[in-house]
């Protein structure tokens, strides 16, 4: 009696099948090939519902990134500038929407706040000027 052997494998799982008839061995290979098309199936729902579940995550983070971009830039343009005193201004930026809160000593370098704002984040987003002026009084003179 001759013995025959046959190894199968697909998708990583393998199959020794040893003293069988060849139906048999076409049952067993059938077997792995079935095996293996689950395998790669499970494993392409998985990677789909992972890409599903982190995918606005990304989108999230991206964003946070973008509003911290924003917000810095704005504040670097605040501090290039010589002609503005932004020791009183806070900038936020959310959604794309950057905020401008604080005080600023007058009317003119709130207009200056705005408008370097404005340029900064450019034409297509948004600036909320919640700016106040309050004039800072000179202090008096010592009398003497």
């Amino acid at each position: 009696m001759q013995l025959t052997t046959k190894l199968a494998v697909a998708a990583g799982i393998a199959l020794l099948a040893a003293g069988c008839s060849s139906q048999q061995q076409a049952s067993v290979e059938n077997s792995v090939s079935n095996a293996a098309s689950e395998v790669a199936n499970s494993a392409e729902k998985v990677g789909t519902e992972i890409e599903t579940k982190t995918k606005p995550m990304m989108h999230e983070a991206a964003r946070a990134m973008d509003n911290s971009e924003v917000t810095l830039r704005v504040k670097t343009a605040f501090q290039a500038s010589a002609q503005l005193d932004a020791s009183g201004i806070q900038v936020s930026t959310s959604n794309g929407v950057t905020t401008l809160s604080g005080t600023v000593p007058d009317a003119k370098q709130h207009k200056l706040a705005d408008t370097i704002a404005k340029n900064t984040v450019g034409a297509g987003s948004k600036v909320i000027d919640k700016l106040s002026v309050h004039a800072i009084a000179p202090t008096p003179k010592p009398s003497g």
